[in-house]
């Protein structure tokens, strides 16, 4: 089973959050577009479907996707958030802006530098279309994307992304969705039982028991 996790909001936010508080004041709009640090991080787990976790959000009007993984909070904090900025997509107050590293999770300096606003969400197979509901609300934004955006690849065996009507079918790499090789009873139980007091806590974190 693929689990992806979304953490939302950091400390980097407050600036930002100053100034669309401000503007919300405003009886014009505000439209226009710069480089916002982000208010949504995946974080990981690597090889959980991270990147189609991505992928599939970034169909949604309202995300602003953040293509390369920044490594800001792990290997790059020391370069200042003016440099973590600089790699955001433009975009506007309306928007949220979500940035992914898998590296997030394993990284024991990541936690104090991240200040979690709200729960994080942990969101299993989130390509397909009833698991990007969840994420659509636990985002706090419509339910804009619809089923005909995900087009399943029969060969590649997962969703592939239909931004618009017009547009090219856009599907993961070959690096990804690679067969996985089938695993003895015997071992799936041997790893069950050497795992199952790490899996047990991991539950009790997420509130959540998976049939692992």
């Amino acid at each position: 089973m693929q689990m992806a996790m979304i953490a939302f909001s950091y400390n980097g936010m407050i600036e930002d959050r100053i100034s669309t508080s401000i503007s919300s004041y405003s009886t014009i709009e505000d439209r226009t577009e710069t480089h916002r640090l982000p208010s949504a991080l995946i974080i990981g787990v690597r090889k959980g479907g991270t990147r189609a976790l991505l992928d599939a959000m970034a169909l949604h009007p309202k995300i602003r996707a953040v293509r390369k993984e920044t490594h800001f909070f792990d290997l790059n904090f020391s370069k200042g958030i003016d440099w973590y900025r600089s790699l955001m997509p433009l975009s506007t107050p309306d928007q949220i802006v979500v940035e992914k590293t898998p590296g997030y999770f394993t990284s024991a300096s990541t936690p104090k530098r991240i200040v979690v606003e709200k729960t994080p969400g942990y969101f299993t197979s989130a390509s397909t279309p009833k698991r990007l509901r969840r994420v659509e609300t636990f985002l706090n934004l419509s339910h804009s994307i619809t089923n005909n955006q995900l087009i399943f690849n029969e060969r590649k065996g997962f969703f592939c992304f239909l931004r618009t009507p017009t547009s090219r079918v856009r599907c993961l790499g070959n690096s990804k969705g690679r067969p996985h090789r089938e695993i003895s009873d015997k071992v799936i139980a041997k790893l069950r039982a050497n795992l199952k007091e790490h899996n047990m806590r991991f539950f009790a974190l997420v509130n959540r028991m998976f049939a692992w």
